[in-house]
């Protein structure tokens, strides 16, 4: 989150606390993949891994068809890469049904009560009332 938006995400703890105050991985992963569920194209979920010690797994969600740009665009940032899975995230405007992976979490914000709110649907707005008072009912300033 660091290196993508520098000036938004100050430091790498600045962007593991927005995950974490989120919810998780779980969680992020729940509000990606209902954003990707009304793109009209297919998202696939993309887990790479370089080649080195200390470099973890990583996780890329990105349209099916600009898949081949990005494992250049990896390979050239990183060289050789340990792992490469390519995993189906949504088929366009019907997302994948989630996995096992994210029950735990689920049931776990249940017991604890939290929520995730960008995963909520937007209240509708009701109309505004009709004021109570008019010009015509105001009273005139004493004399």
């Amino acid at each position: 989150m660091h290196r993508l938006y520098p000036d938004v995400i100050t430091s790498g703890q600045a962007g593991r606390s927005a995950k974490f105050r989120l919810g998780g991985d779980a969680e992020c992963r729940a509000a990606v993949r209902h954003k990707c569920g009304r793109l009209p194209w297919q998202t696939v979920r993309v887990i790479l891994q370089p080649t080195g010690q200390g470099y973890g797994p990583r996780t890329w969600y990105l349209p099916r068809h600009r898949l081949a740009e990005a494992e250049t665009l990896a390979l050239r940032k990183f060289g050789d890469l340990v792992r490469w899975e390519v995993r189906p995230f949504s088929d366009g405007p019907r997302p994948v049904e989630a996995g096992a992976e994210d029950r735990f979490a689920a049931l776990q914000n249940i017991k604890t009560g939290v929520r995730n709110a960008l995963l909520d649907s937007v209240p509708a707005h009701p109309a505004p009332t009709a004021p109570t008072a008019t010009l015509s009912d105001a009273r005139a300033p004493p004399d």
